[in-house]
């Protein structure tokens, strides 16, 4: 079992390890999966086949957080916040055990009730929209996303910041899924170099581009290129970070034609092009070789002349 870092959560593991062999395997698995042990608390459940009791156990136990959820006073006289924690925690576990055995349905359904409690909690929409996507529930899980990056603004219109202490939270962990494209491209957009570089609070770039996989998946690049239209309209500077890397990905995906609209909308709104509002004015499509900019030294290259490789490779193949 490999140790957590920080001394607290090699603490947490060292317990673990004491209370399997002492037979108490459930409190083990709860504290691997506290402290992000999840692959090894997994892994206990399924030799000990645990399953059963785990469900017993932590549907037991959401319960009893969510009949604590705005009592006045709160229950055992545990404040507000200390109470959500524990409700969210054991619905998350509860949720994770029937992902572990591929229950997808009763997941969902628990995060959902978790959802209903707790609608900013961002990071439980977003395994909804997953496992929406994995079930192949697509506009659902769209819509999802589309739901969060209205709330996400709303929140960061709000004036001042919560800086309140919060208990300590554990992150859910999502389904497992496979789709298509450049993966790493893919992380690169979901990566922590781009949520350093934006100062909303709640950034809203993971949700579009969950949206955005979801469509060229499908191959729906009609669809990809509306939300990319619509989204350098709105929120030109999550647009600017995601559309160097949006060029490439549409070249890896290999859709031919079908990757047309996309690549002229990129191609016509270059995010490093200082006129990116006045698509009136864009170039004609399609570029040439010798069609560039000057002027930008921000990047090596930018979209546009990644586009004009694209294009031209395309015309001599």
């Amino acid at each position: 079992m490999k140790p957590c870092s920080g001394v607290a959560d090699q603490a947490a593991t060292q317990l673990a390890r004491i209370q399997e062999k002492s037979g108490k395997d459930l409190e083990s698995f709860d504290l691997l999966r506290t402290y992000g042990q999840t692959g090894a608390a997994e892994l206990l459940l399924t030799n000990k086949n645990l399953f059963a009791a785990a469900e017993t156990d932590y549907a037991k136990r959401l319960e009893a957080a969510k009949a604590g959820l705005g009592a006045k006073p709160a229950v055992d006289g545990e404040n507000d916040a200390v109470a959500r924690a524990r409700f969210r925690e054991a619905g998350i576990k509860l949720a994770e055990v029937y992902q572990f055995q591929k229950k997808w349905d009763r997941a969902l359904a628990t995060y959902q009730s978790l959802a209903e409690a707790l609608p900013d909690d961002f990071s439980i929409r977003g395994i909804i929209a997953q496992l929406q996507e994995r079930a192949e529930q697509y506009d659902e899980a769209i819509a999802t996303h589309f739901a969060m990056i209205q709330r996400k603004r709303e929140l960061n219109r709000l004036a001042g910041r919560d800086d309140k202490a919060k208990p300590r939270e554990i992150t859910p962990q999502p389904p497992k899924t496979r789709g298509g494209g450049d993966e790493w491209v893919w992380n690169n957009l979901n990566g922590g170099w781009y949520s350093r570089s934006n100062t909303q609070r709640y950034p809203v770039h993971d949700d579009y581009v969950a949206i955005l996989r979801s469509y060229l998946d499908r191959k729906k690049t009609s669809k990809a290129a509306e939300v990319l239209r619509d989204l350098a309209r709105e929120d030109l500077n999550t647009f600017r970070w995601m559309a160097y890397s949006m060029a490439r990905l549409v070249d890896n995906y290999n859709l031919g034609a079908e990757g047309l609209p996309i690549l002229r909308l990129l191609y016509s709104m270059d995010p490093e092009d200082s006129d990116v509002w006045e698509t009136t004015r864009a170039p004609s499509w399609p570029p040439t070789s010798s069609t560039r900019r000057s002027g930008s030294s921000r990047r090596s290259s930018t979209s546009r002349e990644i586009i004009v490789g694209i294009a031209t490779r395309r015309r001599s193949s």
